[in-house]
């Protein structure tokens, strides 16, 4: 019987193991390369890519770096694997999002869309109908802005 208990939890790792690969290949890092960005030793690499899946806290990481790195659908499995582990409250922790002014929280279905934008409105070398473009929503969007604040007031 304890040896079918094992066997499921190999069964459970599976895609985890496979993830944590991935993102290393992602990445295109060697395991020692791949070890210092997430503050793990080669041995804890290799043991996480061939054996025994990360689990718990040890996953953090893997979700942050998969993150940072814009692969969604291993942070989604890291992060899944994560609250797994964790529990509930890991869940509500992580959902979280804090109030206070300066901080803007952005719906995932429009992450593409503010990232566009941040790149037309940080682009270099732009041709005139872009400049053009660029600086009339730029007035457009701080004339709105000031307004705003002002309203605030």
């Amino acid at each position: 019987m304890q040896r079918s208990v094992q066997l499921d939890d190999a069964d459970e790792d599976l895609p985890l193991l496979k993830a944590t690969r991935e993102l290393r290949a992602r990445l295109k890092l060697s395991q020692t390369d791949f070890g210092q960005r997430i503050h793990r030793t080669i041995t804890t690499v290799v043991r996480y890519e061939k054996d025994v899946a990360p689990k718990g806290e040890a996953l953090v990481p893997y979700v942050i770096l998969a993150l940072d790195s814009g692969f969604e659908d291993l942070a989604a499995l890291f992060r899944a694997a994560l609250i797994r582990d964790l529990g509930s409250d890991c869940e509500r922790a992580l959902a979280w999002k804090a109030d206070s002014r300066g901080t803007i929280s952005v719906p995932d279905e429009i992450r593409p869309l503010v990232r566009a934008f941040l790149k037309f409105m940080s682009a270099r070398d732009l041709m005139p109908a872009e400049e053009l473009a660029r600086n009339g929503l730029k007035s457009l969007l701080l004339k709105n802005y000031s307004s705003s604040e002002r309203s605030r007031k």
